[in-house]
């Protein structure tokens, strides 16, 4: 019986290592390829402590009456009249509108056509959708390999079941932003009551938590990105010297390794869920 030598165990920490090889890639500059892996659970809560204390410092900064910054905003906020303040309000609204519009269509009795009692002919309408395209590619690809003529290759475009089906899909599309129009008609309605030193007060609110969740996201991928770039040779050899170089990278390059982030990393839109709210 051959001897095979001893068995080498995998460590577990190597089991669940979360990382990925990421070509950057530039016009007149050679590729390069850099390594990019999840931050370590203390590194992440380092990056979230960082973000958290930046937005505060920020928050403060503009809420000092006399800082350039805040008068800024409000000059800015000032000049609208209150037609487009009413507007402005009423856009931060729009994604939890149409939220709101597709859950009655599809969940309520009093909107819309019947979708079912959870959607779920809805759900088999896309199923139906998506089923139909694969069967058609697949024959189409079939053909393909058998030299078949090309005349007889279907567009799924002009498919007549996915034809009926994609209007039966726009109905609801159809539903859905009806329902939204009449929810922002209302949300409207109940924004402009207000008198315009009011709504001058919502939008400069507005605009300073805009800015502080825009700070707390940049300093807290930017940090994790300093954590999480490695070299390819070493892994655990951090690739960045600090944050300000990664800043100081074209903004093609720094999409592309956040892209590499992305992947490895918790959702984005987990993230942004995350924010904590402004201090009072």
């Amino acid at each position: 019986m051959t001897d095979i030598g001893p068995v080498v165990e995998a460590h577990l920490a190597d089991l669940f290592e979360n990382g990925k090889e990421v070509l950057i890639v530039y016009p007149g500059k050679p590729e390069t390829k850099v390594w990019i892996e999840r931050p370590s659970p203390d590194q992440h809560q380092e990056c979230l402590n960082n973000a958290r204390a930046t937005r505060a410092r920020r928050f403060y900064e503009l809420s000092e009456e006399n800082s350039g910054e805040r008068m800024a905003f409000v000059q800015e906020t000032n000049a609208l009249d209150k037609e487009e303040l009413v507007e402005a309000l009423l856009e931060k609204e729009r994604r939890m509108l149409e939220r709101q519009a597709l859950n009655e269509v599809l969940f309520s009795e009093e909107f819309g056509s019947d979708w079912g009692n959870e959607g779920d002919k809805y759900s088999d309408l896309l199923g139906a959708i998506s089923d139909r395209y694969a069967e058609i590619n697949q024959r189409n690809n079939e053909l393909k390999a058998a030299n078949v003529d090309e005349t007889n290759i279907v567009n799924p475009d002009d498919d007549e079941e996915i034809v009926r089906l994609s209007k039966i899909q726009e109905t609801f599309e159809v539903e859905v932003k009806a329902r939204r129009d009449e929810l922002a008609a209302d949300k409207r309605l109940e924004i402009a009551v207000h008198g315009i030193e009011k709504l001058r007060e919502q939008m400069l609110e507005q605009r300073i938590a805009l800015e502080c969740d825009m700070v707390w996201f940049a300093t807290f991928k930017f940090q994790q990105l300093f954590y999480a770039t490695r070299y390819m040779a070493d892994h655990s050899r951090l690739y960045f010297r600090n944050v300000s170089q990664i800043k100081g990278l074209p903004q093609l390059v720094q999409e592309q390794l956040m892209d590499g982030l992305n992947e490895v990393d918790i959702d984005v839109e987990a993230l942004k869920n995350s924010l904590t709210p402004l201090l009072s």
